[in-house]
C-alpha cells in the first residue's frame, strides 16, 4: 500500500519508460489537473521514497529510471504539493584547473534485442523469457555498433544464453557456443539442458574497432547431443571508452581523485552535467567549461573526492519527456466499512459495461462493488501497473473487509504477456495477467490472484475474466451472459460435455485419459467425444461445429 506521504493529497502519477533526465513543464502538470500554486513545495516520490528534483521557472527536472520489474512497462513517479519545500537537486563545483586529463574510462556496453518470448525455459520467477534469437548449427550474425574507444587496449566479450534442448543420452554437455568476431574465433565451455550460462572471452588489442563489428554465433556441434539449440539473451563488451558523446549524451564513470575530463561530440545548444551515483538524489555539476570547434562542443570539468563517481552529460535536446501523466484516484479501498459479495475490477474504458453487470447481480441479491483497476494501482503499488497490486488488493479485501468476505471476482478487460511492449504493438494491457511457473512452462493465471488464504494454490474466491478490448465486445458478451443466466437451464447445451483428444504418443495416452474423464460426467449430462484418431482431417470442423452448438464444458487433452 502507498505510504503516508501521499495519503489525502492530490497526486499526479508521472510515467517513465526510459532511464535518463526528464523535464516536465509546469503547464503540462496543470493541464493534467494538478494545480501548481507554489512550485517550491512540489515533492516527488518513487515507491514511497523521496526523489530530488530541479526547479526552473517553467518546469521541473528529475532523473527517472526505467522499471526493473518484468511486469512493468513504466516506472511511476508521484508528484504532490507538500506543506514544506520539497527535496531539490544540490550542486557542487566542478571548475577545471590544471588537473591531469583522463583520456578513457572503463565501460560495459550492453547489446540486447527482445524479439522472441519463450516460456518453456527459464521457469524461475525472475528468469528472463525474452530472447534475441534462437541459435542452432547454422551461423547467425549480429551487428554491434561500438563508440570511440582505445583500440590499443584489451577488451572482453561476454555472451549470455539459455539452453533450449536437452539430451539425456549425451555423455557430454548439451551446448557449446562457437563464433567469431574481428577475426578472433572462439568456442565456449559446455553447459547443460535449459540452464542459463554466461561465457567470456578475452579480446586482444585490435580485434574490435569503432563502428560496426560483426559477431557470428552458432552451436559448435562439438558434443554428443543429437540436437543443440540455445537462445541468445544478450552480449556485453568491456572496453576502455573515450569521452565522446553519442547522440548528445554520455554516461560514464570518473575515477577517484582530482582529474580533468573533457567530453566532446555535443551538438546541442545547452549542456548539462549531473552526478548520478545516487540516482534518486543526483547532483548538478556547476563551473563546467564549454568550448566549440567545427560545429561540435566540448564540456570540461574536474572531479574530486577519493571514490569514483557516475556521471551523465547531456544536451537540452536529450531531456526526456514523460510519455504519460495521470491524476491518481483517491482511494476508498481501505475504508473499514467496505463489504461486497462480488468484486468487478475493470479498466476505465469499460466502466459503463461493468456497472451494467453489477446492476444485474444486485437485482439478484448480491452486494457488488465496481473498482477501477487504476485505483488499485494507486493504493497498493504506488501507481505501478502490476498484477501483483491486484493480488495485494484481493488479499486485503479478503482479510480486512467486513464479512461476508467477497466470493466472486470478475476482471473486465483483456491482458497480454508483452508487459514492456517489446513487440512494439502498443496493444493496451487493460488488466495485466500474472505469469506463474509450472512444471513445464510459465503460463498466464488469474487463479493465482485469488489464492489469498494460506500457502496453497486453491482459490479462495471464484474468479473469471471477460477478455474484451472494446466496449462493443463487452456489450456483446454481456448480452450472452444475461441470456444464459435468464434462460440457461432451459437450454439443452447446459447438459452437454465435449471431450477432445489428440493421438497418443510418448507424452501420454490422451484418448484413455479423456475416456477416464468422461466416466466422471454425471448421468444427467450427455458426452460428445471428438478424437483425432477417429475424425482425422475432419477434427477441426467437428470441434467448431460442437463449440457453435453449445456445451457447458469443453476439454482438450493433447499437444498445442
Amino acid at each position: 500500500m502507498e505510504t503516508s506521504e501521499t495519503e489525502g493529497e492530490t497526486v499526479l502519477d508521472i510515467f517513465v519508460e526510459e532511464t535518463g533526465f526528464h523535464e516536465l513543464d509546469l503547464s503540462a502538470i496543470e493541464e493534467a489537473g494538478f494545480p501548481v500554486t507554489d512550485p517550491s513545495h512540489l515533492q516527488l516520490f518513487r515507491g514511497g521514497e523521496p526523489v530530488a528534483i530541479e526547479e526552473t521557472p517553467s518546469a521541473i527536472r528529475f532523473y527517472g529510471q526505467a522499471p526493473q520489474d518484468p511486469f512493468l512497462r513504466f516506472e511511476v513517479y508521484r508528484l504532490v504539493a507538500g506543506d514544506t519545500p520539497g527535496l531539490r537537486i544540490e550542486t557542487f563545483d566542478g571548475t577545471p584547473h590544471d588537473e591531469p586529463l583522463l583520456e578513457t574510462f572503463p565501460d560495459t556496453l550492453h547489446f540486447e534485442e527482445n524479439r522472441e518470448a519463450h516460456f518453456n525455459v527459464g521457469l524461475g520467477e525472475k528468469d528472463d523469457n525474452w530472447f534475441w534469437s534462437r541459435i542452432g548449427e547454422n551461423e547467425s550474425t549480429f551487428r554491434l555498433e561500438l563508440p570511440p574507444f582505445d583500440e590499443g587496449t584489451p577488451a572482453r566479450l561476454r555472451i549470455t544464453a539459455r539452453g533450449e534442448t536437452t539430451d539425456r543420452n549425451s555423455m557430454t554437455e548439451d551446448h557449446r557456443i562457437s563464433g567469431e568476431i574481428g577475426g578472433f574465433s572462439f568456442t565456449s565451455f559446455g553447459f547443460d539442458g535449459l540452464t542459463e550460462a554466461t561465457v567470456e572471452f578475452p579480446l586482444d588489442p585490435g580485434v574490435l574497432a569503432g563502428g560496426e563489428n560483426l559477431l557470428r554465433i552458432r552451436a559448435s556441434g562439438e558434443n554428443e547431443a543429437v540436437v543443440d539449440r540455445f537462445f541468445l539473451n544478450h552480449v556485453e563488451i568491456d572496453l576502455s571508452r573515450r569521452f565522446v558523446a553519442e547522440g548528445d549524451e554520455l554516461r560514464f564513470v570518473g575515477e577517484g581523485g582530482a582529474h580533468r575530463i573533457a567530453i566532446s561530440g555535443f551538438t546541442g545548444n545547452e549542456l548539462f552535467l549531473y552526478d548520478i551515483s545516487d540516482p534518486d538524489h543526483p547532483l548538478r555539476v556547476e563551473g563546467t567549461e564549454i568550448t566549440a570547434q567545427g560545429g561540435e562542443k566540448t564540456l570540461t570539468f574536474a572531479t574530486s573526492g577519493e571514490e569514483s563517481r557516475s556521471y551523465l552529460a547531456l544536451s537540452r535536446e536529450r531531456m526526456r519527456r514523460p510519455p504519460r501523466l495521470r491524476l491518481a484516484i483517491p482511494s476508498t479501498l481501505t475504508l473499514p466499512s467496505n463489504q461486497a459479495d462480488y468484486l468487478i475490477i475493470t479498466h476505465r474504458d469499460f466502466r459503463a459495461g461493468a456497472e451494467r453487470i453489477a446492476l444485474f447481480h444486485r437485482e439478484r441479491g448480491l452486494s457488488v462493488k465496481v473498482i477501477d483497476v487504476e485505483e488499485i494501482y494507486d493504493t497498493f503499488s504506488f501507481g505501478r501497473e502490476t498484477p501483483r497490486a491486484i493480488a495485494a488488493f484481493l488479499r486485503y479485501a479478503f482479510e480486512e473487509w467486513l464479512t461476508p468476505v467477497p466470493s466472486y471476482v470478475l476482471l473486465v478487460g483483456d491482458g497480454h504477456f508483452d508487459f514492456k511492449n517489446y513487440q512494439n504493438t502498443n496493444v493496451p494491457n487493460y488488466i495485466p495477467p500474472d505469469l506463474v511457473p509450472t512444471q513445464f512452462l510459465k503460463t498466464v493465471s488469474d487463479n493465482v490472484l485469488v489464492t489469498v488464504s494460506g500457502v496453497d494454490l486453491v482459490p479462495d474466491m471464484a474468479i473469471g475474466r471477460l477478455p474484451v478490448n472494446t466496449a462493443e465486445e463487452l456489450e456483446a458478451i454481456t448480452n450472452k451472459i444475461f441470456l444464459y443466466e435468464l434462460n440457461g437451464n432451459l437450454q439443452s447445451f447446459v447438459r452437454r460435455v465435449i471431450l477432445v483428444s489428440d493421438n497418443a504418443d510418448a507424452a501420454g495416452d490422451f484418448e484413455n485419459e479423456s475416456n477416464a474423464l468422461g466416466e466422471m460426467v454425471p448421468p444427467s449430462h450427455e458426452t460428445e467425444k471428438i478424437y483425432l484418431s477417429q475424425q482425422g482431417e475432419g477434427t477441426h470442423d467437428e470441434i467448431l461445429s460442437a463449440w457453435n452448438g453449445g456445451g457447458v464444458f469443453l476439454n482438450y487433452l493433447g499437444h498445442g
